[in-house]
């Protein structure tokens, strides 16, 4: 699954979705400053937990904050979600991003049909699809970031956010402009979200590292077993 950027297009304002405080809201409710939006589930086995994990950590160390400066939304593109997990994903979170009762208003938990998601995530760009195997949802990590009015202003994908890069994306937003290219920032192999295909190399280079790390292990554990037979004679 991949992403095509739509840099310049609007992000749908009315759609209804519900919120983790069990409100109906839409995308309007957050406008009047920049936004950050995520899509996750919050029974993926792996890539969004970290995803939000990182994205928590960065806004921990910026000095823009959530909730004054911009929002975070981040919208579950399973229709199957549950308020009590959008709850316990976003306690999480926020305690992860510093806890602060503006960090908790400032970062919104949503959920919804599976029209309502599907409007937000083709304006977006955003491809994914269920595996029919595992039933998970193979997605990229992508952070979009929008203009007060909701405009899509630049991308950032990928595990690892950098502040600089993060706060110029966020103040080039606030004034509604919008990026001449998609940004990236890549950390590591983790940038989609599903189990083993032999046609993606993340799953691949994940086993070829794992492979080296029992190599090294196994090298090491060689080199003390002969040095300690050289002790004990």
């Amino acid at each position: 699954m991949d992403v095509t950027p739509r840099l310049g297009v609007a992000i749908p304002r009315t759609v209804d979705f519900t919120s983790d405080e069990g409100r109906t809201v839409t995308m309007a409710t957050y406008g009047g400053r920049p936004t950050l939006l995520t899509f996750n589930y919050t029974s993926c086995p792996l890539l969004c937990s970290l995803q939000l994990a990182s994205l928590a950590t960065t806004l921990k160390e910026l000095r823009m904050r959530p909730g004054r400066d911009f929002d975070v939304v981040t919208l579950s593109i399973d229709p199957e979600e549950t308020l009590a997990r959008l709850k316990g994903a976003k306690l999480v979170h926020v305690r992860e991003a510093g806890g602060t009762p503006e960090v908790a208003a400032g970062w919104h938990f949503l959920a919804g049909s599976a029209s309502s998601i599907a409007a937000i995530t083709e304006a977006a760009g955003f491809h994914y699809r269920r595996d029919p195997q595992t039933n998970e949802l193979r997605h990229k990590a992508t952070l979009v970031i929008l203009t007060p009015d909701g405009v899509i202003s630049s991308y950032l994908h990928g595990l690892g956010y950098d502040t600089a890069e993060l706060t110029a994306a966020l103040a080039r937003a606030g004034r509604g402009e919008i990026a001449d290219a998609p940004n990236s920032s890549l950390t590591g192999f983790l940038l989609n979200c599903f189990q083993y295909d032999p046609k993606d190399h993340a799953p691949l280079a994940l086993l070829v590292m794992r492979l080296g790390g029992l190599l090294a292990l196994a090298f090491l554990l060689v080199v003390v077993g002969v040095f300690g037979t050289r002790e004990l004679r």
